[in-house]
């Protein structure tokens, strides 16, 4: 230091020095904070105050000058604010902003005085902070909403702290209050706790087991050092009807015949997608056969299939044809229900048949019924019936049975078990006969034959002669006489000859006497066919004489009915041995008349009397015979067809149409209408309707009665409704 001497009047300017040693000052530091206690990541600012032990200095002109402190603070690390300078001054003071102290009862906070520029010496001072937890906050999503049930559905768990962001270090960038701990599931996810890190912490389920429903997902975070514990929710829709799928994928055996009662084992299989739990429904395995079903019993899970398997037992009975065996699944709260798609997949075929023929006579005549009976067994014979171990119910044979043509016979409808079809005949001709019954098999049997053992021997039958216009008796000397013969069914003539030693001649079938006295024998023959044998020989005598007597003929009259209605017709027959045709008359031709054999009455009424003689000849006298028919009237039917109101001024009338017949002709006579409150009317038939006239409104019924005539038997209409308004 130098100190100058201006000098004076007396003494002479000079100058002189001194060396002065001025040593640093030492500084007080003081730290305080903005805000204790704070919350984990909430900001707080810590203010260091630095002052100088000397305080204010003297200034050059007798003033006083601040000893001022510069230099920076280096801050503890907890605070990561690193090193901040001093604002210059008496006292000098450094800030530091953090909001990264950790949760703690005490966490020291140490601001560091660097010095300055070799005026104040280095120093340092603290404060306690007290940090308490942050909260947090839990919040839920899900991955997707609703979600099919067996769906993997992934919960996302975001976890924030009370106080967010803080600053850093360095500039204005942000730092992240890390989230650590863990966060627990709900069970209904079947997740495990999961890890939370980062800021936001963030945690994750991924789950395929959540129930049908709306189903609330909880996330629970346990807390770490610096945050306290929470939990968050969301709620989850999780929808059922997941597609499934069931087909029949083998039905053993596949075909059996008719009548068979093979079990019949049809197995099915369930399918499904996601990966849920196991369908729990009912599988149900059945089809359209007539016979039972067992129950269905199915298998554990495998992978995405279920296995079920069925019985299905034919009756025995059940028809031939193609039958579906299905199945279906009914469904449950998860899975959408499904029936199979086959169809046609079990064939009941027909089974055989075997068809015997027999015969009732054999052999037999020719001409002479014979009935054969085909007997038509099915393949499978009989089942057993529903009640009882041992009873037998028969498979029941249908169709038709077609006869061999020589036969003649029909077809023949087959019932019963075993089938049975009948073919009674009496045109097989003579010798041995192949019999064969086809049968035509029905739908649950195929078709057969069969034929009688040996086949049907037929023998001839016999055959006879009969005399329509017999020899007579006896005849004179050049008498000549015809004979009228037929023989049996073979077809064959009658053949004529003169006995040996006969008094006759014959010239086709007229036989001449030609010497008395003596005897004419005539001869009749008639051959026979491979169906009849021949005829037994007739040889009849007539006697060779001079004078003839003659005798009654044997003569037939019939046909005529008892009583016959008017109009019908009916035939009448004669027959005769003298050969003679008789004249038929009518003895009453008012009540009825003839021509040629054919009769009609002609009243319904009376008695129709007929005559048939016939007249004389050289050997049979005449003869003659009646029969009598008593006329009756022919039934009617009378009929109301309709009705019609007239004119507006008669509205009280009714026009009543009728009608009467018959069924031959146009009936005559009157018919009487009758109302049921009393009210009639009367009109012939001719004119078809009458007219009522009522006294009183009201529903009423009509009736038309015919009185009818001598030809005509009266009847009655039914009851015709009728209102009068």
């Amino acid at each position: 230091m130098t100190g100058a001497y201006s000098g004076d009047s007396n003494h002479n300017a000079g100058s002189g020095s001194v060396s002065q040693a001025i040593n640093t000052a030492n500084v007080n530091v003081s730290v305080g904070s903005s805000l204790n206690p704070t919350t984990y990541g909430q900001s707080v600012t810590f203010t260091a105050t630095i002052s100088g032990v000397n305080g204010l200095v003297k200034g050059s002109k007798n003033g006083r000058k601040s000893n001022a402190v510069g230099g920076s603070v280096t801050w503890s690390a907890n605070t990561g604010c690193g090193t901040t300078p001093v604002t210059s001054g008496n006292p000098g003071t450094a800030t530091c902003t953090t909001s990264i102290l950790p949760e703690g009862p005490s966490d020291a906070i140490t601001a560091n005085y660097n010095g300055d520029d070799g005026s104040h010496n280095a120093g340092s001072g603290s404060v306690s902070q007290e940090v308490d937890a942050a909260s947090s906050t839990v919040s839920v999503v899900s991955g997707g909403s609703p979600s099919t049930y067996g769906q993997s559905v992934t919960f996302t768990a975001t976890i924030n702290g009370q106080n967010s962001l803080l600053k850093g270090r360095k500039g204005s960038s942000k730092k992240p209050l890390d989230v650590t701990g863990n966060v627990t599931w709900s069970a209904n996810t079947g997740c495990s706790q999961s890890t939370v890190s980062g800021y936001p912490g963030v945690a994750t389920c991924t789950t395929i087991s959540l129930p049908v429903g709306t189903d609330s997902v909880v996330a629970t975070y346990s807390g770490d050092s610096n945050h306290s514990g929470s939990s968050g929710s969301v709620s989850q829709v999780v929808q059922g009807g997941v597609a499934t799928s069931i087909n029949v994928t083998s039905v053993s055996p596949a075909a059996e015949d008719f009548g068979a009662v093979t079990p019949v084992s049809i197995t099915a299989v369930l399918s499904w997608t996601g990966a849920g739990a196991a369908p729990t429904g009912a599988v149900t395995i059945g089809g359209n056969g007539p016979g039972g079903y067992g129950a269905t019993t199915c298998g554990a899970a495998s992978g995405h299939t279920i296995t079920c398997t069925a019985t299905y037992t034919p009756t025995g009975a059940d028809p031939a044809g193609s039958y579906t065996e299905t199945a279906a699944f009914a469904g449950d709260i998860n899975y959408a229900s499904s029936s199979s798609s086959q169809s046609n997949n079990f064939t009941i075929n027909q089974a055989t048949s075997t068809t015997g023929v027999t015969s009732n006579n054999n052999p037999s005549t020719y001409g002479q019924p014979v009935m054969f009976t085909a007997t038509i067994s099915g393949e499978n014979g009989n089942i057993k019936g529903g009640k009882g171990a041992s009873s037998k119910k028969p498979l029941v044979v249908t169709g038709t049975v077609t006869w061999s043509a020589n036969t003649g016979c029909s077809s023949s409808t087959v019932s019963g078990y075993p089938g049975v079809a009948t073919c009674t005949t009496s045109s097989l001709a003579g010798g041995t006969n192949t019999i064969t019954a086809t049968y035509s098999g029905d739908g649950n049997h195929s078709g057969s034959s069969g034929s009688v053992s040996g086949g049907q021997v037929v023998n001839q039958a016999s055959q006879t002669i009969t005399f329509s216009v017999p020899p007579p008796a006896a005849a004179a000397a050049g008498d000549a006489f015809t004979v009228v013969a037929t023989g049996g069914a073979s077809g064959n003539p009658v053949t004529f000859t003169v006995g040996a030693g006969s008094a006759c001649t014959l010239s086709g079938t007229t036989y001449t006497i030609t010497l008395v006295p003596g005897h004419c024998y005539v001869v009749a023959n008639q051959a026979g066919n491979s169906n009849y044998a021949a005829a037994a020989q007739i040889t009849t005598t007539v006697n060779a004489v001079t004078h003839v007597t003659k005798v009654a003929p044997t003569v037939t009259f019939t046909g005529a009915p008892a009583t016959a209605p008017y109009l019908s017709t009916f035939t009448v027959a004669t027959t005769a041995n003298s050969g003679i045709t008789p004249t038929i008359t009518s003895m009453a031709a008012t009540i009825c008349t003839i021509s040629g054999n054919v009769v009609t009455m002609k009243l319904g009424t009376g008695t129709c009397t007929l005559k048939a003689a016939w007249k004389t000849n050289d050997y049979y006298l005449a003869a003659s015979l009646t029969q009598s028919i008593t006329a009756t009237p022919l039934n009617t039917n009378t009929t109301i067809t309709g009705t019609a109101t007239l004119t507006p001024s008669k509205l009280n009338k009714v026009t009543v149409f009728f009608a009467v017949s018959n069924g031959r002709n146009v009936v005559a006579g009157n018919v009487k209408v009758t109302a049921s409150s009393g009210e009639t009317c009367t009109a012939t038939v001719g004119a078809s309707k009458c007219l009522l006239t009522f006294a009183a409104t009201g529903s009423k019924t009509l009736t038309a009665t015919y009185e009818g005539n001598p030809d005509n038997s009266t009847s009655t209409s039914a009851s015709y409704p009728l209102t009068v308004q």
